[in-house]
């Protein structure tokens, strides 16, 4: 009797490894991407004279408004990144989200005023990811 209450408990054990998370191929890249991500948040906080690494804007103010909605953003992409391991639908409206805001800052407040909207192009990996997200979820429903 007791043998037979070993293995099974052995069994069980197993299975809880198998639980266990491993980084995916696509989160890997995704937190590369927000160490990317990260590099420009830290810089956004260095004021600048004659210029900043991350923007043409000379003088650099780091808490205009563009500069703190990307800040915001950040944080939410974070928040994102953290969710793909609990709710990949979640992390997916998340980070489709955070496009949408970088795109709101490109057409609305980069543009008008006559510079170059890269954030559009810089958060385009970010509805990517967020679709796949979305679609694996839908997937694995």
């Amino acid at each position: 009797m007791k043998k037979h209450s070993s293995k099974s408990k052995s069994k069980h054990t197993t299975h809880k490894h198998k639980k266990k998370r491993n980084f995916s191929t696509m989160q890997i890249i995704l937190t590369l991407y927000g160490f990317l991500f990260a590099m420009y948040f830290v810089f956004s906080f260095i004021p600048a004279e004659n210029g900043n690494p991350i923007s043409d804007l000379i003088p650099f103010k780091p808490f205009d408004l563009e500069q703190i909605i990307i800040k915001l953003i950040f944080l939410v992409f974070v928040f994102a990144v953290f969710q793909t391991w609990k709710n990949k639908l979640v992390s997916g409206l998340l980070l489709i989200l955070c496009w949408g805001g970088m795109w709101a800052v490109g057409h609305f407040i980069v543009t008008p005023m006559g510079r170059d909207a890269n954030t559009v192009a810089l958060g385009f990996p970010m509805i990517i990811f967020g679709l796949i997200y979305i679609v694996d979820w839908f997937r694995k429903k």
